[in-house]
């Protein structure tokens, strides 16, 4: 929770399943700084879940992005200027 920002309680609980097939509640949401001027909004939080997970479907949706991944690193471009706009090796 160190990096999630601007912390609010959503008005109803959200049940999500994690990797294990449990439901855990989800009981607030904000948003994380990326950097490269890469701002992910609506991020869920549960203090009863410790990894930090990224739906890439809804991050190149808001984002207008693309990603590209190698063995070793990943790529998050601009759709329309290609302009990378984060990266990690």
């Amino acid at each position: 929770m160190q990096h999630l920002k601007d912390l609010v309680k959503l008005p109803e609980i959200i049940n999500i399943t994690i990797p294990n097939g449990y439901s855990i509640p989800v009981r607030e949401a904000g948003l994380i700084d990326l950097g490269y001027s890469l701002v992910l909004k609506n991020v869920l939080y549960s203090p009863f879940f410790n990894y930090n997970l990224i739906s890439v479907q809804q991050l190149t949706t808001d984002e207008n992005c693309i990603i590209t991944y190698g063995t070793q690193f990943f790529l998050i471009q601009d759709l329309a200027s290609k302009k990378p706009i984060g990266a990690d090796e």
